[in-house]
This record gives C-alpha cells, structure tokens and sequence, in this order.
C-alpha cells in the first residue's frame, strides 16, 4: 500500500506480518510492518520552465520496522493469526507519539492501574511504569532530551522545553494515519517561540 502526503512525501507499507504468537496476562500476537519513506527529489520544472522531465526522480528514502502487540484468541497459532491478518490488506501499524501519556493509554492499561494482582497485592502497573515502557527513545535506546529541535509530520516545530515524549503503535485493520499529538510552537524570524494551545 503506498500513501503520498500534500507535500509530497512518499510512504510504501508492507504487509503486517506475524512475528509470533506469545501469551503476557493474555494470548497477544506480535505483529510487524516495513514501511518505506521517501522524500521528494529535485523538482525538474518551474513556474517559467516545463523542464525536461515531467516528474523528479524520488529522493532519499528511509525504511523502518513498527511492532505492536494484538489480542488474539486463547490457543490461536501463529497460522490462525496470519490467515485472520490476511482479511484485513489495508491493515496497518499506527504510530502515536505525544507529550501527555494519557494520550496513548488504553482501556486495559488503566483497568490494571486500577486493580491490584492477586499475587502481588499491588496494581498490575503504574502510570510510571508505563512512562518508562513508552517514552520516545533513539535507536541507541537513548531518550530524547529538551533541547534538540524536531518537526513533525506536519511540519510544524515542536517544543523541546516538554520533558516527555511517548511513542505508541496500534494496529488498525484499515489504514489510519499517524498521530502526532505533540505540543507545537509557532516560530517567527526572530526564533522567538509561543506554545500553541
């Protein structure tokens, strides 16, 4: 599946794919997708010129692998998962990323939050714990820290003074496109910045 964004930026998904089928409190499926991004290249044409060429030839391209973990049936095998994926060609792996962790919690997390593991007495996580499982980190597994400037898929710069940033992926049965719940921050020439609410 191949999706182009208004600016012209390329994204190719693969299939998702079934890593394997593991059980944690519940039987979930470890799912994964290659996708592919690529940056438009040099235009070959003008406002004043038609050029030579009627299409740039693509840019740099980029290619990542998402994970998400999915529910699936007691006892279901890997097979059984791959054969129910199949059904569904327009699946994908979302991304979520956002400064406010709440942003990215499911029904499930905040039932165990809520309710204590018998054998522990203690709740079966903590929103701390899920801090830490889902904070935004670099392929060196280093945590992004205030300071460095990023853009989103937007476009839009986002504010480094937020101390957190969470990353999430969701698997969706048709296509959806990536969240970015990030405070961004309007800039003028002067690099003067303001939070937009």
């Amino acid at each position: 599946m191949e999706k182009v964004s208004k600016t012209g930026i390329k994204r190719v998904y693969g299939l998702v794919g079934v890593v394997e089928v593991m059980s944690q409190f519940k039987p979930v499926a470890h799912v994964t997708q290659e996708i592919t991004t690529i940056y438009p290249g040099r235009r070959m044409n003008s406002n004043r010129s038609t050029g030579l060429y009627d299409q740039p030839d693509d840019g740099q391209s980029f290619s990542s692998t998402r994970n998400a973990l999915v529910p699936v049936k007691e006892g279901e095998t890997k097979e059984q998962v791959e054969a129910q994926l199949s059904k569904f060609p327009e699946g994908c792996i979302q991304r979520v990323v956002t400064n406010n962790i709440n942003d990215i919690l499911t029904d499930g997390d905040i039932w165990a939050m809520n309710h204590d593991n018998p054998e522990t007495g203690k709740p079966y996580f903590t929103e701390e714990d899920l801090k830490q499982k889902y904070e935004t980190r670099d392929k060196e597994g280093n945590r992004y820290s205030a300071g460095k400037m990023r853009i989103s898929v937007k476009g839009e710069v986002i504010d480094d003074t937020l101390p957190e940033e969470y990353t999430r992926n969701f698997y969706q049965r048709e296509f959806k496109e990536d969240e970015d719940l990030r405070v961004a921050v309007e800039t003028t020439v002067e690099s003067k910045a303001t939070i937009v609410a």
